[in-house]
């Protein structure tokens, strides 16, 4: 009788098996404006929780899901032709627009593809040279050294490779954003989905980044926001793939960018 009292015992002090976890690494933009939104709705969905969402940028999450190091990496970019000949697995999940924002009290609405360059390469350097006040224009950039997609990509989209011109560096675009709302004569680039009070997107080259012209290619500075793994997706991570690009998944991802399935 003892012995199956101890036995019971036993069995009852056995800890919970740990529910499944996944972990992401890569793009901020991704990471910081699709993962919280989509994680939720598919632990809620599936048990399986995120024990890890990073932010390093998307040459980490590139470099991570090649080490082993997390399960999922985001890329906020086109992938290169030499990414794309790692044979890793990747997805599109959405659209994102690469916006020009200046501070919501600046005169200045539509900037020229030639006029942006110009800008964030420093051979404009004052904003009554584009119909605004008599200011130095504060150019704010992410910090120039961590090489970020979308500094990668806003040098090929919209600077034809040319060099940023020194700037005012902040680390994450979301603070970038904030700063040029405190700051009447400064001006970044970012992601639509960063947008705060107190900015405003300026038209680029006569063509305003709307959702439609996001999704039809219209708007020159569109980029692809990407989920890859190191294999073909099974079990869990299959798990994961499957509802970023359900009904569910692209209608939470739709909140925020441009999906790339209309919702049902």
């Amino acid at each position: 009788m003892n012995k199956i009292v101890y036995i019971c015992a036993l069995i009852l002090f056995i800890p919970a098996l740990a529910s499944a976890e996944l972990t992401y690494e890569g793009s901020s933009t991704i990471g910081e404006i699709i993962m919280p939104g989509v994680s939720a709705a598919f632990e809620k969905k599936t048990g399986i929780k995120f024990s890890k969402i990073g932010i390093a940028g998307s040459g980490s999450g590139i470099k991570a899901v090649q080490e082993n190091k997390t399960d999922i990496g985001g890329i906020s970019r086109s992938l290169t032709r030499n990414e794309m000949n790692m044979r890793h697995y990747y997805c599109i999940a959405g659209y994102d627009a690469i916006v020009v924002f200046v501070n919501k009290n600046n005169p200045v609405n539509n900037l020229s593809a030639a006029a942006v360059k110009g800008i964030f390469s420093g051979r404009i350097k004052n904003w009554r040279e584009l119909g605004g006040a008599n200011a130095p224009i504060v150019v704010v950039t992410e910090i120039m050294a961590g090489k970020r997609a979308t500094m990668e990509e806003f040098r090929h989209l919209a600077m034809d490779g040319s060099d940023y011109i020194v700037t005012k560096e902040i680390d994450k675009p979301a603070d970038c954003v904030k700063h040029v709302a405190t700051d009447i004569n400064a001006v970044t680039f970012a992601g639509m989905a960063f947008r705060v009070d107190g900015i405003k997107a300026v038209i680029y080259d006569n063509t305003d980044p709307s959702r439609n012209n996001v999704s039809t290619g219209a708007y020159p500075l569109s980029r692809p926001l990407i989920f890859m793994t190191k294999k073909y997706p099974r079990g869990d991570i299959k798990k994961f793939f499957d509802f970023l690009l359900s009904s569910e998944g692209q209608k939470i991802i739709g909140e925020k960018i441009v999906p790339i399935k209309q919702a049902d």
